[in-house]
């Protein structure tokens, strides 16, 4: 299967299982903008690409949208939006602490700092630093407000100091 069918066969998948979930039918306009979108993204991405299109869409119709075909557009446009970000994104401190050789004792540090953290908190720090994710998003995803998400990254980011 070359590259133009594999695609092809992710909108003919993706479409399948929106339409048994939504009451949508296919236009050529919102083709051409997933295949597009999708198109833009690397191949071992298309796959995140659809399920995350559609958790974006189950969020828009839990938070009361209707799921028309520009609300469709808009959400395939930002998923792939994120992705994009995610992938090309590597914080400032990252960039220039990662040429440098890690000793023992740093990394014993770092894995004390680690351990120090709840669950939440590690599980936070890695869509922030991983995923390229900002506080904003990552508050709304734990479901809570985007003050609370600053409190947590500001608790994270003084336990790691204090330990490294």
């Amino acid at each position: 299967m070359n590259a133009s069918q594999r695609v092809g066969a992710f909108w003919d998948e993706f479409f399948k299982t929106l339409s048994e979930t939504f009451p949508i039918t296919p236009s050529p306009r919102l083709k051409t903008v997933f295949l597009g979108e999708l198109s833009k993204l690397s191949l071992d991405t298309h796959e995140d690409f659809c399920q995350l299109v559609f958790l974006e869409v189950l969020d828009e119709q839990a938070s009361g949208a209707e799921i028309t075909e520009e609300c469709l557009i808009r959400v395939i446009r930002r998923v792939k939006q994120r992705l994009y970000r995610a992938a090309t994104k590597q914080p400032a401190h990252l960039k220039s602490q990662s040429q440098l050789p890690a000793s023992q004792e740093s990394q014993a540090k770092l894995n004390e700092a680690l351990q120090s953290l709840e669950t939440e908190e590690l599980l936070f720090l890695e869509l922030k630093i991983q995923q390229g994710l900002s506080v904003q998003e990552i508050a709304k995803a734990f479901g809570v407000s985007p003050a609370t998400g600053y409190r947590v990254w500001n608790s994270i980011q003084k336990t790691l100091r204090q330990h490294l």
